[in-house]
């Protein structure tokens, strides 16, 4: 219950300067790339065929609970 409790916090951390990061790039574009580094990340993941869209798919699963 405690280490669950506590990757949740350090997920949901994670998420928020995501979004937060969205958002400066929006305002200020070029400054923080996180849109590019986003793409690359998923595209890595659909690199690998079936095999990883079901990763990608298992993460955001995971991430979203």
């Amino acid at each position: 219950g405690t280490i669950g409790g506590w990757l949740k916090s350090v997920v949901s951390l994670g998420l928020t300067l995501a979004v937060t990061m969205v958002v400066v790039d929006v305002i200020f574009p070029n400054q923080t790339d996180i849109v590019g580094n986003v793409s690359n990340l998923i595209g890595q993941f659909t690199d690998n065929g079936l095999a990883g869209l079901i990763a990608l798919i298992i993460l955001v699963a995971i991430a979203s609970d």
